[in-house]
């Protein structure tokens, strides 16, 4: 049975304003939508569900621009006042214990790219027929069936049963733009999701910085230490949660790219209090037992060998929308060498 589920959510949020929404007094404009205002009293109220279920018949009723920006300082308004919907309001099919949509912005030699970016843990191997990424009007930024994207899947290395699947973008050297997301989900058995998120801001302006290697260094260590500085986007909110992530890449002869983050020589997940400095091929900790990171947690091989590499640096920011996860990333990568004596 198909059964529709309303996600909204708004993330990679610029600066829209140091004042909150407040419950009145609303538009009077036969121009605005009512659902505008129905949005703003369901606010009031404290009724979270209501007022994204609003929110969702504003933008679809083809919102402007200044609509949007509304929408959007309405909905930070409720994050920060903790309005959260209700645990019913939406639910992820059986088999996906989590979902993350990221939008990304990698900073590299080359110049700026951007990419959308679908992710997720799977109980059992590729349960998942059809997953669909379309910007209205229509334009499609990922479809699997289709084969548009890069789909990626591979068991959960944390001792968990089930597998880890990333979904992403073509590459393109813009943000993308704001707007209504449709995401559809078909399992093998017929079940379809479709779920929805706003795009309220056109990508993340900066990336963090990477303090040594500088680009080109040669290293005469089978462990260089590497340096870079914790970062925030000039978006981030203190209800929002912070993840960083370190990769050492293997530069091929014909791939001058980053190769996936499944295919890295080395890397370090970065947990509070959020490190800056590191050995390569330092090994972090991982309970076993309890399947729980440890900060440190290095992974990955153990030293680097003569050649050229990558050193990438990336910190997400997330919040929560009921079961989903809705982020904005940021990663700086720059090359090096390895040059034994």
């Amino acid at each position: 049975m198909k059964r529709i589920i309303v996600i909204l959510a708004v993330f990679s949020l610029g600066q829209i304003g140091a004042k909150a929404a407040k419950p009145g007094p609303w538009f009077t404009s036969k121009a605005v939508p009512t659902s505008l205002n129905e949005a703003h009293r369901y606010f009031a109220k404290g009724d979270a569900d209501n007022m994204f279920r609003n929110i969702r018949e504003t933008v679809s009723n083809g919102a402007d621009s200044a609509l949007v920006s509304n929408m959007s300082e309405l909905i930070e308004s409720a994050y920060r006042q903790g309005i959260e919907v209700s645990s019913d309001f939406m639910r992820l099919p059986e088999e996906i214990r989590f979902l993350q949509i990221n939008e990304t912005r990698t900073d590299e030699q080359s110049g700026t790219y951007f990419e959308m970016e679908v992710k997720g843990d799977l109980k059992q191997v590729s349960p998942i027929r059809q997953l669909q990424l379309i910007r209205a009007p229509g334009i499609v930024i990922l479809d699997k069936r289709e084969k548009i994207g890069q789909w990626v899947e591979y068991p959960i290395i944390d001792g968990n049963k089930g597998h880890n699947f990333y979904f992403t973008s073509v590459r393109q050297r813009e943000p993308y733009a704001k707007g209504l997301y449709d995401l559809t989900i078909e399992m093998k058995d017929g079940r379809k999701e479709n779920l929805w998120f706003i795009l309220s801001q056109e990508g993340p302006g900066t990336s963090p910085s990477i303090i040594s290697p500088y680009p080109g260094e040669s290293f005469r260590t089978k462990n260089p230490r590497f340096e870079w500085s914790d970062y925030r986007s000039e978006f981030y909110r203190p209800f929002e949660l912070r993840h960083g992530n370190v990769y050492v890449v293997r530069v091929r002869a014909e791939q001058k790219r980053p190769a996936e983050r499944w295919g890295f020589t080395w890397g370090v997940e970065l947990l509070p209090p959020y490190r800056t400095s590191m050995l390569a091929g330092q090994r972090g900790n991982l309970d076993g037992r309890l399947g729980k990171r440890q900060e440190p947690f290095g992974y990955g091989e153990g030293e680097l060998l003569d050649g050229d590499y990558l050193l990438e640096v990336g910190f997400e920011e997330t919040r929560r929308f009921g079961a989903l996860v809705l982020g904005r990333e940021s990663v700086k990568t720059v090359p090096f060498t390895v040059a034994l004596p």
